[in-house]
């Protein structure tokens, strides 16, 4: 059964938060008070617009949220009431209870062996295949090519390749990503906006 309602919205004027989530805030309070009552319906959102001299979309908005949290629903021929489950599915309260309930075990049904007994590792070097996570086969590095292109980039660079360089990132890659960003993300960026980072955990504390 719809009740009518001859209840009103008591806002808290010290607040200065946003007015869409004041006047939420103080009809979900009246729900929980018991102010509003399942089934009762609520002021047209033109006629609270005019009672807090506010728009009506900042009243539309307020109602939406609580509709969307189950706090309201809406009937479009009848108007805005509040949700018969709305006080139902509050958490409750429970009085704390000195000592142990009646009835509850203190003690578990089973009982827990000793901790089973660590194998020592096994030497991986002993087997045909290296199936270690995250450790690729060392066999399979071609060690004599890899040494010789590290000779080679030694001699052209030099000690250079032993100093971090630019901090802000290798000058190639920084102008890559600034012409795909121009590109393809129409931004206007040049190689000394873009900045790269070891990393989002290293992006963020330098934003930090």
């Amino acid at each position: 059964m719809n009740r009518r309602s001859s209840w009103t919205l008591e806002l808290d004027r010290d607040d200065d938060g946003p007015l869409v989530a004041r006047i939420a805030a103080a009809v979900r309070a009246d729900i929980a008070r018991g102010r509003l009552r399942p089934g009762q319906r609520l002021p047209g959102t033109r006629s609270l617009a005019a009672t807090l001299e506010t728009s009506r979309g900042t009243i539309v908005a307020a109602y939406e949220a609580l509709a969307a949290e189950g706090w309201l629903r809406g009937d479009p021929a009848r108007g805005t009431f509040v949700a018969e489950l709305a006080t139902d599915e509050r958490p409750r309260r429970f009085a704390a209870t000195a000592g142990p309930r009646s009835g509850v075990p203190t003690r578990p049904g089973f009982e827990l062996g000793p901790p089973p007994r660590a194998e020592p590792p096994q030497e991986l070097t002993a087997r045909p295949y290296n199936l270690a996570g995250g450790l690729p086969d060392p066999r399979l590095v071609p060690a004599t090519a890899l040494a010789r292109a590290y000779r080679r980039a030694l001699g052209l660079s030099g000690a250079r390749l032993l100093d971090y360089g630019d901090p802000r990132g290798h000058p190639a890659l920084r102008e890559a990503l600034a012409t795909m960003l121009a590109e393809r993300r129409g931004l206007a960026t040049s190689t000394d906006d873009v900045l790269v980072t070891r990393g989002s955990q290293m992006a963020l504390w330098l934003i930090a």
